[in-house]
């Protein structure tokens, strides 16, 4: 009688450990710097955050939050698909994650061929908590002008929170040289004249 009394308590004590709060209430909008201008998000039930928008300027903010029912760990895939709509193509493309909980990355998508590089979570001197995910193309094809790339992660945290999705794109190396030189030749005409 004891021993089934121990492991019924033991099933309900590991049952309690591997649960997770359910999302019952997701947020999302840019910043309204223009530099990412979202055009659609969407919450698919259980897990998943779709983010769609247009990747002006640098720099570019998504917004919101998540509710949970309890404060156990949820877990969700933000899912981002971001058009570029800048000057150059993207070799390279950079995500921080700042919540207002302790967060863990637990998983990445990226392009075709790109790779990613994950920064754990840590907590900063305001008192929030900063995380990143770095991609980068290794043998895949660049983003260019007028394409989108998908630039998911997975996400676990201790209740509910208020997130901060800061993105940003770097150029291909030979687009940077073109870059600056036009800037430079920019520059030396407005001197001259």
């Amino acid at each position: 009688m004891r021993l089934s009394v121990l492991v019924a308590a033991l099933v309900v004590v590991s049952c309690s450990m591997v649960a997770n709060a359910s999302i019952i209430g997701v947020t999302a909008a840019d910043d309204g710097s223009g530099a990412f201008v979202c055009t659609s998000w969407d919450f698919v039930r259980p897990d998943s955050m779709y983010i769609s928008g247009d990747q002006h300027r640098v720099n570019g903010h998504v917004l919101g939050a998540v509710t949970t029912d309890t404060p156990e760990d949820p877990i969700i895939w933000v899912r981002n698909t971001v058009g570029n709509d800048m000057a150059f193509n993207w070799t390279d493309f950079h995500i921080e994650v700042t919540m207002d909980k302790v967060f863990s990355i637990l998983a990445t998508g990226a392009p075709t061929n790109w790779t990613t590089v994950v920064t754990a979570p840590a907590l900063q001197l305001d008192g929030t908590y900063l995380g990143k995910i770095d991609y980068y193309q290794s043998t895949g094809s660049p983003i260019a002008i007028g394409d989108d790339g998908e630039f998911d992660y997975k996400l676990s945290f201790a209740g509910s929170i208020a997130y901060n999705q800061q993105m940003t794109p770097t150029p291909e190396p030979l687009t940077a040289v073109l870059l600056a030189g036009g800037a430079l030749v920019t520059l030396l005409r407005r001197r001259r004249g």
